[in-house]
């Protein structure tokens, strides 16, 4: 299944807001959709869209148009959207809106226009009195159910309020829980452990931000996100055309997401192996106990003991313990020294820790 499919059809809240979408269309209503990042696999969603709504697409047909700043909405429409007579025949004396909601027997009468490029609130504002008129004149000739249906689609981080009876609201901006989930998802195909799979997601979760193509695209990398996050980055933008103006990051802001990534899943596996030692070697522990911390505290209890007090036994021979932990116990030191200080920790420490048997 390919990333297209796998968002519209298995990811909760998508699925949600295509029968929203789908629901509004069939009752003929406008529809204003907002989102962060242009939204995801579009092609798949108006396609999807067309064959659920069966019968009102042989009747209506989808139109894509762009908005222009430099352009009044209805003068976009008229001159997208009909044909030259009508065109011409436009004066002046009426508003576009006007004009175009008294026509009968055109073809932009029987389309969903969609409207793409709308990415301020001004310009949102325009469309929306557009439309909004449009709509107004249209019913009060008694010709609402036969003439176009917009759909207002705006990106940026811009908000707004519609507050109209003839649009019906959506918000496509993909929410954290579908996002990680849709990372975990297309990890599925990658050799390794579910742990480590885990720590992927989250690399690929925290690179993409609200970006859900580029989130898959970097969650199906598997190994080489792991071993080579910057270069994995960087490919990935490449082919998928994303600039610095489109939100490609610096080489700082990829760091600093590698480090709230490994934060959040390698800090909690660090105590998971620091609890799995402690409990193996619980007994022998005991005996040596108390000793103070690093903060010259006395622990006397045995899974209070941080990592660097644990080596310190080890290391004093206070403890027998086999070559192996005594290894992994100091590369769990390492690794957790350096989260400590906002260094990165790479892609082969990471696989030792994911693949430690304590």
């Amino acid at each position: 299944m390919c990333f297209g499919e796998l968002w519209w059809t298995q990811m909760l809240n998508p699925v949600r807001t295509f029968n929203l979408l789908k629901n509004a269309l069939s009752e003929d209503k406008n529809i204003f959709l907002f989102c962060k990042e242009p939204i995801p696999w579009k092609e798949i969603l108006v396609d999807k869209i067309k064959k659920q709504l069966g019968d009102i697409t042989a009747v209506r047909s989808f139109k894509m148009i762009k908005a222009d700043k430099n352009s009044q909405p209805g003068y976009v429409v008229l001159n997208s959207l009909c044909p030259p007579d009508v065109q011409a025949d436009y004066w002046p004396d009426q508003t576009y809106a006007q004009y175009l909601s008294e026509l009968e027997n055109i073809t932009l009468n029987s389309f969903y226009v969609w409207v793409e490029g709308i990415d301020s609130e001004d310009e949102a504002s325009k469309w929306l009195a557009f439309v909004n008129e449009y709509r107004k004149n249209s019913y009060s000739h008694g010709k609402g159910k036969d003439r176009a249906i917009f759909i207002l689609e705006t990106v940026g981080s811009f908000s707004f309020e519609t507050k109209s009876e003839y649009f019906v609201s959506i918000n496509m901006t993909p929410n954290e829980f579908d996002r990680h989930m849709f990372c975990m998802m297309n990890t599925f195909d990658i050799n390794c452990s579910y742990a480590l799979k885990q720590y992927i997601a989250e690399l690929a979760f925290n690179l993409s931000t609200d970006n859900i193509e580029l989130c898959g695209s970097l969650a199906k990398s598997g190994d080489d996100l792991l071993s080579s996050p910057h270069k994995t980055y960087n490919l990935c933008c490449d082919s998928m055309g994303i600039t610095e103006e489109k939100g490609r990051k610096e080489n700082s802001r990829i760091d600093r997401d590698i480090i709230v990534s490994q934060m959040r899943t390698v800090f909690p596996m660090l105590e998971q192996r620091r609890y799995m030692f402690i409990e193996k070697y619980v007994n022998e522990i005991k005996k040596v106990l108390p000793v103070s911390n690093s903060i010259d505290e006395l622990v006397t209890e045995p899974f209070e003991l941080e990592l660097s007090t644990l080596l310190y036994i080890v290391n004093q021979n206070l403890i027998i313990i086999s070559d192996e932990d005594r290894n992994n116990l100091k590369i769990c030191r390492e690794i957790r020294n350096k989260l400590a200080h906002n260094e990165r920790v790479s892609g082969r420490e990471i696989k030792k820790l994911y693949g430690m048997y304590i």
